[in-house]
């Protein structure tokens, strides 16, 4: 008992800060301003993981006057929704005692549209909703659209009256826009991982992925950067900017390596095989109560969880049954972060120059343990393909379980969606999920000038550093001031002034001026230089197989890729050659689950009533070889075939030539027999 509670404050601390993906907000309800005969635009914001009242910011304070100055067609309303998170997840008064994203999306319709003091019982044909959706809050959003839509499809518990359900999707058909920040859309890589941890003290999955990081930490440009590392810096004042950042920058990797390292030589993570339910309960109790974060969040968010697989089938029968596609048309526009390249010399967005060489070096450590090609491609827990709500896709009828699975055979949500006329958009922004800023100004005593000081050099150094995904300033309410990488990109997607109807009635000089550019072509110039430095994709399989199936085959989820045949390529040693999958004389580079990448792959064998379903998950990476072909990027963007073979135990072997493409996921849902 001693040993371990001599380590258990450390180890809580630790696996609390491992699992705060963001710190988000909400403000309380609004009621409506006074009738002017306009019809309303109602943004609804959802906040993420840890939400509480501040979360957006000042955004409802100024988001009003900025949409109405773009657009005086429509009266806008503002209104910051929250929903239990943390500790209040667990309450007796909802079945089973714990609050899950199906009884959130219930909570939704109450407090809009069907409760006693619902606040938006009155709309009508002519009004619009945009729901601005951060980290969490995204799965929130596709879950409450999805189980309104097709009626708590698989929870009958949860099922409306036909006259409620009726008021439901007449609302439903009034949303117009769906904005991701950072949305955990399908799926997280921190939840995946955390919660390996917290479902029963599994230690497996961090000893398989440690030693990349520890890998990471011994690289001779990180330890460069670690022992330059000189806090006294940030309180010098004849000390630069430039020198204070600089120092905040390598005083955080410091940080980092230096948790790295005590995990590692941690007895309970090196030597033990799981956390002791002695250590774990108390662990669980403080993420609750201290963290506010609740393990069933985590759970949901999960690569594998049962909710993420329930929306990807629901999105997918939305979008080919032909009327639900033409009366429910949201616009889903995805805001994905991009990591900041560390230490660059310029302010530009792209990573392709560095005040030293050191930083360079750290950059592309991050390229190998992160996947990317010329940057890490996460805003921090979510990965860019699973922050886009569009993604490829085959859906497969039972009885064809013989057929091989041609590339010819794949959809694209974003292309079906075009038939009706809805523009889907991806825009990659340069931040991150939850910067270490607010911390740093939060810091009180004999810290407070270091953190001060420190916050202000991250922030002149890089707007990137210093601004978090979805907390936006006042500063913003005057486009000349505001310089929130997101921010913009908001008001764009809700105005909605590059369609038909918005170029007729946007005041498309007031929104230019927030990109701080003249023509509306120009809007996007910052996220297509982004783009182009995208390379990550994602490959997800749903594989159905027999009742019963999980009793007598045992599939470890360590070594998944033994029964996923790939016929790898060798293109020499290093990071580039490792698990490639392009032939040699193709234009471009085509990667899949690198065994030095880290949490590059899960899978989850789990048996339902009718089946056993087998999920995997693969991060792979696309790129030209030459940087200057056009065309091999162009082929890329169309999608590109990836062969491999299924050769579970027990079951006869199926052939799979997937299609895939930089930033989007591949979804596989399939049978074997």
């Amino acid at each position: 008992m001693s040993f371990f509670a001599g380590r258990r404050r450390n180890l809580a601390i630790f696996l609390v800060s491992l699992f705060t993906i963001a710190a988000c907000s909400s403000f309380p309800f609004r009621g409506p301003s006074s009738v002017d005969g306009k019809p309303r635009h109602v943004v609804i914001t959802l906040h993420g993981l840890r939400g509480n009242a501040e979360s957006y910011g000042d955004f409802h304070k100024i988001a009003k006057a900025n949409l109405e100055a773009i657009s005086s067609e429509y009266r806008v309303e503002t209104y910051n929704w929250t929903f239990p998170v943390g500790a209040m997840v667990d309450d007796a008064n909802v079945a089973g005692g714990v609050w899950n994203p199906h009884l959130i999306a219930r909570k939704f319709n109450d407090d809009f549209f069907l409760g006693r003091d619902a606040k938006l019982k009155d709309l009508g044909p002519q009004d619009k909703i945009s729901i601005i959706a951060y980290s969490m809050g995204g799965l929130m959003a596709m879950t409450w659209y999805y189980d309104s839509m097709f009626n708590f499809m698989g929870h009958p518990e949860l099922a409306y009256s036909s006259d409620q359900q009726k008021i439901v999707l007449k609302n439903l058909a009034l949303v117009q826009n769906v904005v991701g920040l950072g949305a955990v859309y399908w799926g997280s890589l921190d939840s995946e991982f955390g919660w390996s941890v917290l479902k029963d003290g599994s230690l497996s999955e961090v000893r398989r992925n440690w030693p990349q990081l520890v890998a990471f930490c011994e690289r001779p440009e990180t330890k460069s950067v670690i022992d330059a590392a000189a806090v006294m810096n940030v309180l010098g004042s004849k000390t630069t900017s430039r020198q204070k950042s600089d120092a905040a920058i390598r005083l955080a990797v410091k940080q980092a390596c230096a948790s790295v390292n005590f995990i590692g030589s941690n007895p309970i993570t090196s030597s033990f095989t799981s956390i002791p339910s002695m250590v774990l309960s108390p662990i669980v109790s403080a993420l609750k109560s201290k963290g506010n974060v609740h393990p069933s969040e985590l759970d949901n968010m999960r690569l594998t969880s049962d909710v993420i697989g329930e929306m990807r089938l629901h999105r997918i029968r939305h979008l080919l049954t032909p009327d639900l596609k033409s009366r429910f048309r949201a616009r889903w526009t995805s805001i994905a972060g991009v990591f900041p390249c560390l230490g660059k010399a310029d302010q530009g967005v792209t990573c392709t120059s560095f005040s030293s060489p050191d930083y360079k070096r750290l950059n592309d450590g991050f390229v190998q343990l992160f996947s990317g090609t010329i940057r890490r491609e996460t805003d921090g827990p979510v990965l860019s393909p699973s922050a886009v709500a569009d993604f490829l896709f085959y859906n497969e009828a039972q009885g064809r379980e013989d057929r091989p699975i041609a590339a010819e055979s794949f959809f694209s949500t974003k292309a079906l969606q075009q038939d009706v006329k809805v523009q889907n958009e991806e825009i990659f922004v340069e931040n991150m999920h939850a910067t270490v800023v607010p911390a740093l100004e939060a810091l009180t005593g004999s810290l407070k000038s270091i953190g001060q000081s420190a916050a202000e050099s991250m922030k002149s150094f890089d707007a990137s550093l210093g601004t978090d995904v979805v907390i936006v300033n006042s500063e913003c309410g005057d486009p000349k001031t505001c310089r929130h990488p997101n921010y913009k990109h908001v008001l764009n997607a809700v105005s909605a002034c590059d369609s038909a109807q918005g170029a007729a009635i946007c005041n498309q000089d007031y929104l230019n001026s927030y990109f701080g550019v003249s023509e509306i072509k120009d809007r996007g110039r910052e996220s297509e230089q982004l783009a182009a430095e995208m390379g990550s994709f994602a490959v997800t399989l749903n594989i159905r197989l027999p009742l019963g199936y999980e009793k007598s085959n045992s599939i470890q989820p360590a070594e998944i890729l033994k029964y996923l045949r790939f016929s790898f390529v060798n293109h020499g040693s290093g990071s580039w050659g490792e698990n490639r999958v392009d032939a040699v004389n193709a234009p471009y580079g085509l990667q899949i689950a690198r065994p030095s990448e880290l949490m590059s792959s899960y899978s989850d064998l789990k048996a339902y009533s009718d089946s056993t379903v087998l999920k995997v998950f693969l991060i792979g990476r696309a790129w030209p070889k030459s940087a200057q072909d056009a065309g091999a990027r162009a082929t890329l963007q169309a999608g590109v075939p990836m062969s491999f073979e299924l050769r579970l135990p027990g079951v006869r072997a199926r052939r799979v030539t997937a299609k895939v493409k930089p930033t989007y996921t591949t979804y596989i849902d399939l049978y074997m027999k």
